[in-house]
């Protein structure tokens, strides 16, 4: 079957490499602020900085990838219903012809 709708699985594919890139990204954060004591030299300096590093890891890569698997979705009820559309036209025909 010819592969359909390439502009959004490009859409999706780059969602998907975004949300990596956000928990990557995310996680060097908070490594950074562990590792740096001259600008944070005491935990409770870090704390704040580590827990919005946490959250931000999980719900924005969290977000991204939804996104992508959303547009996934979309291309699947798509071509379900294009299937189930064929599928019918060919059922009727048959019918017609019986009749």
């Amino acid at each position: 079957m010819k592969r359909r709708f390439w502009a959004l699985r490009i859409v999706s594919g780059i969602y998907k490499f975004l949300a990596i890139l956000a928990l990557i990204g995310f996680i060097g954060g908070a490594v950074v602020v562990l590792l740096d004591a001259e600008n944070f030299p005491t935990m409770e300096n870090k704390l704040p900085l580590i827990g919005a590093a946490a959250v931000g890891a999980i719900l924005a890569p969290l977000i991204l990838f939804a996104t992508g698997q959303f547009f996934d979705m979309l291309m699947a009820i798509e071509l379900n219903t294009r299937t189930s559309n064929r599928l019918l036209q060919q059922t009727g025909k048959v019918m017609r012809e019986r009749l």
